[in-house]
């Protein structure tokens, strides 16, 4: 067993003190030199999927869905031409992918095609699937999805609902209904195992309260029932004024406790754009955005006018996570590049090493103390130290903050075990402190990036026990 934690928020260091209180001595030392920062991922210059057959003579690819199942990729994506319907291809590189006839959907008398779902029933339009795979699930449902269904009257919109459907190979769909009202684009879908509940992120519009698109959340039980939605992310003080938020592309932040991550794409209405920003949560609810919400994909990064945070992510092998974007050169609404370019439209990578939407960094000296900790059996930290710097951590008294014996700064080792982690050591091994006894961290950084550290927990230890937290989360 084991514990990550992750940089989100301040809540799990310790703030020490700034001054002498009467009668208050002091133990604790305020965290000095360090910051929370998010990164920039690495941008992929070609499409991985884009259009190349006569259903797809619009787009491929805007929205969609990755899942990698025993080492093989396999994806969900919207097709247009001329009409929207879902599309399904497979890769074992997650770079060079297959598009293989299915023989379910006909498409201009036949049926050599990659179509899942063709979407041609009168006065309604589907769109947005967002697929997850859930291996723990019944076999006829270990594969879910939502979409969006609009309904038309008289040629009007008149109804829009979140819709659910399962499959027990991710080709042949069976709808389960209606799941709330709302939604428009693509929505999110994740199961969250330790709360066992399915989390379902949908844009928002509510002309009468906000007036401008808006993300909301809603959370089930069983995948049927789904509680009343409510708002995590919409415009704040830093957006511009014509500032809508669209695709919400939320994940869990693998292995950690209580982390998420949401790339949340932002449409500016007056210059017919998208781009892609980065925030993360401790609990669904509040989200703050590293970097005062600097962008991680745009115009300024792509060339390109229109970004869209598609879902999934992947591992490929080297220590780095891999996401993925639809892209095209064309605005949201139609609007062309001032270059008039070709428009190169398709689904692009976007990849952090491993736990690197945000860090904890120190340009120079710093330093910082964490709350109690039972440290169990070990500890591994993913950090990117630079040239003559530095990570050095002791092991502390909880209540004097004090260096235990054999466990200080000095006595501290680091064992690279790949690109990103190291094992941490001291003279003593960190079974020979007392059993479930609460302990601090106390860190001292220079020129380094701390991404998370893992305490390594008894074998015995249950994943749902009350463990104090280490490090911001």
């Amino acid at each position: 067993m084991s514990r990550k934690y992750v940089f989100v928020d301040w809540n799990d260091i310790e703030a020490g003190y700034g001054v002498d209180l009467e009668g208050y001595v002091p133990h604790n030392g305020s965290p000095y030199g360090v910051k929370i920062v998010g990164h920039q991922p690495y941008i992929d210059p070609n499409p991985i999927i884009f259009a190349d057959t006569p259903w797809e003579t619009s787009r491929a690819g805007v929205f969609a869905s990755f899942v990698k199942i025993d080492g093989k990729y396999h994806a969900w994506y919207d097709a247009i031409g001329p009409r929207i319907k879902l599309a399904y291809a497979t890769s074992d590189d997650g770079i060079h992918w297959v598009k293989p006839h299915l023989g379910i959907v006909e498409f201009n008398g036949s049926r050599e095609n990659n179509i899942v779902v063709n979407n041609d029933v009168p006065n309604q339009v589907d769109e947005g699937w967002a697929v997850i795979y859930q291996p723990e699930a019944p076999e006829s449902e270990r594969f879910k999805m939502v979409f969006t269904r609009v309904f038309y009257e008289d040629g009007n919109q008149h109804d829009v609902w979140q819709m659910g459907a399962v499959s027990p190979d991710g080709i042949n769909w069976k709808e389960t209904g209606k799941l709330f009202k709302g939604g428009d684009t693509q929505s999110s879908l994740v199961y969250d195992k330790k709360r066992k509940k399915y989390v379902v992120m949908t844009k928002a519009q509510d002309g009468e309260n906000i007036a401008r698109r808006t993300l909301i959340c809603a959370e089930s039980d069983d995948f049927k029932t789904f509680r009343t939605p409510y708002y995590v992310l919409h415009g704040d003080v830093n957006d511009d004024p014509d500032t809508d938020y669209y695709t919400p592309s939320y994940h869990l932040w693998k292995g950690a406790e209580n982390a998420h991550v949401l790339f949340p794409t932002r449409f500016h209405r007056t210059e017919d754009f998208t781009e892609i920003q980065i925030a993360v949560s401790r609990d669904l609810h509040t989200w703050s955005k590293p970097n005062n919400g600097k962008v991680i994909i745009g115009p300024n990064q792509t060339d390109r006018l229109s970004n869209y945070a598609d879902l999934g992510m992947t591992e490929d092998g080297n220590g780095n996570w891999v996401h993925y974007f639809g892209s095209t050169t064309a605005g949201h609404n139609g609007s062309r590049a001032p270059l008039q370019k070709p428009n190169v439209q398709g689904i692009y990578r976007f990849v952090f090493r491993e736990d690197g939407y945000t860090s904890l960094k120190a340009e120079s000296h710093g330093g910082f103390t964490t709350l109690g900790i039972d440290l169990g059996k070990g500890l591994k930290i993913n950090a990117d130290i630079q040239f003559y710097g530095y990570i050095k951590i002791a092991v502390t008294d909880w209540k004097t903050n004090e260096p235990i014996e054999g466990y200080g700064f000095e006595e501290c080792k680091l064992e690279k075990l790949d690109n990103n982690s190291y094992a941490v050591t001291w003279a003593k091994p960190v079974c020979e402190l007392p059993k479930n006894r609460n302990v601090r961290l106390k860190f001292e950084m220079f020129k380094a990036d701390l991404y998370s550290y893992t305490v390594e927990t008894e074998e015995n230890a249950s994943s749902d026990a009350p463990v104090p937290y280490v490090v911001a989360l």
